[in-house]
């Protein structure tokens, strides 16, 4: 579990870095709000984990389009997500 609240330590600082640098609406942060989403997915924490992995959808999506393998990501998160 320790290990799980370093890595969203980490992944906040680096979030928190991109949307300075990149905008919220960056490939780039939603390729971290997806590691974020995992994380929290993997502690239980389903309804933080659904919010960021459904920003991070919508970002591939508006950046990709549906037939890419970030956004097809993203979706599968969310279905497992909803799975539980």
């Amino acid at each position: 579990l320790e290990q799980y609240k370093d890595a969203i330590k980490v992944l906040q600082r680096a979030l928190k870095i991109k949307e300075d640098y990149y905008g919220k609406e960056h490939q780039e942060v939603a390729i971290t709000l997806l590691g974020l989403a995992k994380v929290n997915f993997h502690i239980k924490n389903f309804s933080l984990a659904t919010n960021l992995a459904a920003q991070c959808y919508k970002i591939f999506l508006r950046v990709y389009g549906t037939n890419n393998v970030n956004t097809k990501k993203a979706l599968n998160l969310l279905n497992e997500i909803y799975k539980q």
